[in-house]
């Protein structure tokens, strides 16, 4: 008996067309799922959950369907302009010009090929990408985004919860290593000839004043 996993074969597939017992018939006594499908049922649920994510990120895979508008916020949002009166203020326009080239308030999908050269070269990204969707769009940003600090922020929260000890009890815990390793690295990197801070594991770092040269 078929287990409960089992999907039928079509012609192209089995090379047998018919109901389900005579294409088992077909290819033998033993099991249908040990031949060829059940390898299909992971495949086809990591094909389905990877085409979930084309879907929901299409903006990254098929930039040519975004407008002119649109890219200019995604080489905004890339190089960590978080408003549109902070991307008009760094790009040195008037902000409700600004405004008008990313929201497209004319409904036109272009922007002026003077402006969008000047937003190009000011966001890193090529001319013929923000007019046209082609060439080289925004690289990745390494520095974090507004979302990537809240995201950390709630990990660290959540990773006290599971802890015994606070994030508040760290720079105690830790302070005194910190503060000797911080001594060595003063004495290793001092000029020849000049006097370096000493830093006591036990009072933490002192003022330059409190210090004594080595």
């Amino acid at each position: 008996m078929l287990s409960g996993d089992t999907i039928a074969l079509g012609p192209r597939a089995s090379g047998v067309q018919g109901n389900t017992a005579k294409r088992r018939e077909a290819v033998g006594s033993s099991s249908v799922d040990d031949f060829c499908v059940r390898p299909h049922f992971p495949m086809m649920h990591y094909a389905l959950s990877e085409s979930k994510c084309l879907s929901h990120h299409s903006s990254r895979y098929a930039p040519r369907m975004l407008t002119a508008n649109q890219r200019l916020k995604q080489a905004r949002i890339n190089k960590g302009l978080d408003t549109q009166r902070e991307a008009a203020a760094w790009l040195g326009v008037n902000e409700a010009t600004y405004n008008q080239h990313e929201n497209d308030t004319r409904g036109k999908g272009k922007i002026p090929r003077d402006a969008a050269a000047h937003y190009a070269q000011r966001l890193g990204v090529s001319l013929d990408w923000l007019i046209t969707g082609k060439g080289e769009g925004p690289q990745p940003s390494i520095e974090p985004t507004a979302e990537d600090i809240e995201q950390m922020i709630r990990e660290i929260i959540e990773a006290e919860l599971k802890l015994d000890t606070k994030i508040a009890d760290l720079p105690r815990i830790f302070g005194p290593a910190l503060h000797e390793q911080l001594g060595r690295f003063r004495v290793d990197r001092a000029p020849p000839g000049k006097p370096s801070s000493k830093t006591s594991p036990d009072k933490g770092a002192q003022s330059p004043s409190a210090t004594k040269p080595v």
